[in-house]
């Protein structure tokens, strides 16, 4: 496996992400897999909302509107609020603040469907027959410092070998 970075010029809320994918990669050889931050994608469907106080209180607020479930933060003793949206459990209903200008950054709208609309343009634009996208965060760990990254959809290959029925190493199916 080859992995390779591609720089881009820096993403503003609006922006059109097909314009950027377009100039930012040149070539896509066919069976490439392409990883996205979420935040790309946030950014461009416009799913920002600007600081008005920038308190805790502002921003759990927010939380709540767009997380199926919540717990209450002072519930938890690290003021954080643990959250289901989108079949995943994340703090703060992926609400980020990180490399945004005195604004919240909110998930992408619907995943799956950002994912295969870049899909379809990639094995267009790169005349591609197998190509695949995934969208990437961050995630973490309840009771458990830091984050690792992870895929929250995908498009363009299966992502998962089934051992059902395969036997482990003791015979056990």
């Amino acid at each position: 496996m080859l992995v390779i970075s591609i720089k881009t010029p820096l993403v503003r809320a609006g922006d059109d992400i097909f314009e950027i994918l377009a100039k930012s990669i040149k070539s896509l050889p066919e069976r490439s897999v392409v990883v996205i931050a979420s935040k790309i994608f946030s950014l461009c469907e416009n799913r920002i909302i600007e600081k008005i106080t920038g308190t805790r209180d502002e921003k759990h607020e927010l939380v709540k509107q767009e997380a199926k479930y919540y717990l209450d933060p002072h519930d938890s003793k690290y003021d954080i609020m643990l959250t289901i949206k989108g079949n995943w459990m994340f703090a703060n209903a992926g609400i980020d603040e990180s490399n945004s200008e005195n604004q919240y950054s909110l998930w992408p709208k619907d995943p799956q469907k950002s994912v295969n609309s870049t899909w379809s343009f990639f094995r267009h634009h790169f005349h591609l027959k197998q190509v695949g996208v995934v969208m990437s965060d961050s995630k973490s760990f309840p009771l458990n410092w830091g984050v690792i990254g992870h895929g929250i959809s995908h498009c363009g290959f299966k992502t998962l070998k089934s051992y059902i029925g395969k036997l482990d190493l003791f015979g056990r199916a």
